[in-house]
């Protein structure tokens, strides 16, 4: 299994995975997808259902997504996926399959993509006002699909980072009424970059999760 780190520009990375790893993303997706829906937690996927999947194709797709993203991450602060397996093996076994809301200790990471977009960099990172952490850094990534396909190779943009303390400070002039969220554009991202000297805010530990 080998994720291949590389630079997209001065601000952001770009992984790119392969078949088998993907494969794993997929499995693992889909127990996270039945959990999800067993336990009657609300997904939006009208935005999936439009291109003709069923419910159950789309909470699998949209869990995939998000291991992707996550994944990245964890490949590029840490050079490899090994915790991350370990992680959503202890997830798996202890029937939990959240993460009460870090991905990674102090660390978030909210995943979009390319459909219905046709420049990587405009996706916004999207927050719920009401669940903003001051202690957690937000990270955007971006899968590079602009379809609901799993691919057999895939990559990801490590977009940027924001502290939950600049979001509640700036909340109420990035609120979007409409959408009900924050909404905050990449340029107000901090590159990614930013999280290796603030690494002592991020316990590599899984047991801390």
């Amino acid at each position: 299994m080998d994720a291949v780190i590389c630079q997209a520009d001065m601000q952001k990375i770009q992984i790119d995975f392969d078949t088998s790893t993907i494969k794993l993303f997929k499995q693992i997706g889909e127990a996270k997808a039945a959990w999800f829906s067993q336990n009657n937690w609300v997904n939006h996927l009208s935005r999936l259902i439009r291109f003709g999947l069923s419910v159950t194709d789309a909470e699998n797709f949209q869990q995939f997504l998000g291991l992707a993203g996550e994944a990245a991450v964890w490949q590029w602060l840490w050079g490899d996926l090994g915790e991350f397996w370990e992680q959503q093996a202890f997830l798996h076994e202890s029937k939990a399959l959240s993460d009460g809301g870090q991905d990674l200790p102090g660390l978030d990471v909210k995943t979009r993509d390319l459909i219905y977009f046709s420049d990587p960099a405009k996706p916004d990172l999207l927050l719920t006002p009401n669940k903003i952490n001051p202690n957690v850094y937000y990270v955007l990534c971006i899968v590079l699909l602009d379809k609901p396909i799993v691919p057999l190779e895939l990559t990801v943009q490590i977009a940027g980072t924001i502290s939950g303390q600049t979001v509640l400070d700036n909340q109420d002039k990035w609120y979007d009424q409409k959408l009900q969220r924050i909404v905050i554009s990449q340029d107000k991202l901090a590159p990614i970059q930013t999280l290796r000297w603030a690494e002592h805010h991020i316990n590599r530990k899984a047991d801390n999760l």
